[in-house]
Order: structure tokens, then sequence, then C-alpha cells
């Protein structure tokens, strides 16, 4: 059976985020690879055949899905998935936890 994978809106607007600055800053095609990249994972994700590392809050699980940045996500009651962020690896750790309680106090 396929997971349901539902995007949060931070998720959705680091996606486009990071579009808008591989297209700004590279090329279409960098843009396509990062694309290419974030739905061969959610398609693993998908499927249920694989579950990438916990990160030690709240159930969240990592992926990278290149050199700068990670899919963070985590599991629903339901065994759907939910993606909470993508989050570049360059910036300070202080301020994903920051970004992730800021998250869960919504």
């Amino acid at each position: 059976m396929m997971r349901k994978i539902t995007w949060s809106p931070e998720s959705r607007d680091d996606y486009n985020k990071n579009i808008t600055y591989l297209l700004d800053g590279w090329t279409e095609r960098e843009a396509q690879i990062f694309i290419d990249e974030v739905d061969e994972l959610l398609f693993q994700l998908k499927q249920g055949n694989v579950d990438f590392k916990q990160i030690g809050y709240r159930e969240i699980r990592s992926v990278k899905v290149c050199d700068q940045i990670n899919l963070l996500y985590r599991f629903t009651q339901d065994n759907n998935i939910e993606l909470i962020r993508l989050w570049g690896n360059r910036q300070d750790p202080k301020k994903l936890k920051e970004a992730l309680n800021t998250y869960f106090t919504k």
C-alpha cells in the first residue's frame, strides 16, 4: 500500500524557494536535477520500502536531497508522511531547532 504524502506550507515554500534560487543563480538543468531528486525521494517514501534516519527530535526523520539540502519528514498517526521542511545544511543548526519548535507550536 502506498503512503500518502502531505506537504506542510513551510516545506512547499522551501521547495519553491530552492527552485527559484537555482533558476536565478544557476541553470534550468540544476533546478530540474533538484526537482528530480525530490521526486525520487518522495517516490521511495510513498512505496514504504525505506525509512531514513531519525534526527532525535519529535520522531522527525531526515534524508539528504543533495549536498546542500535535507528533507525533514515524519510519519503521521495513520502511517502516512508529512513533509516538514527542506532545510539547507549550511544553516545554523540552532535555527533548525527554532524552526521546528515554531512548526510544532502553531
